[in-house]
């Protein structure tokens, strides 16, 4: 049985928030000098699944390609060397990247109160 449009939006914004939720999970765990490259590195590896689910659903994909700073990081065409910049970034730089971590957050929150992309808007 297939889910309906509206379930099958609610489902598709999980996905979208279980993967900014790994992502600031990766990235804080990146401040440790020991673990930033390959945290950073797998953080990346997910931008691509991030954006196949970001052109399903169009609100958030308009949400997150406006935010700043983390819209710079899926952007195209230099979204993956903007990652391998934060990956081999001096500690102490890397350290003042946190905005992102913040931003990412923050995406999270109002991606949960934003309307399924799904739902026709009434003009009045």
């Amino acid at each position: 049985m297939n889910d309906g449009p509206e379930k099958s939006s609610t489902k598709l914004r999980h996905c979208i928030e279980d993967t900014l939720t790994f992502l600031i999970e990766q990235l804080k765990q990146a401040m440790s000098p020991a673990d930033q490259f390959a945290a950073v590195t797998v953080a990346k590896a997910v931008i691509p699944l991030l954006a196949s689910h970001l052109r399903e659903d169009q609100r958030s994909n308009a949400h997150l390609a406006f935010s700043y700073p983390f819209g710079d990081y899926i952007a195209q065409p230099d979204w993956s060397d903007r990652w391998d910049d934060l990956a081999g970034m001096p500690p102490p730089l890397f350290a003042q990247t946190a905005s992102v971590i913040d931003c990412l957050g923050e995406c999270i929150n109002q991606i949960a109160q934003l309307p399924a992309s799904d739902e026709i808007e009434e003009e009045p």
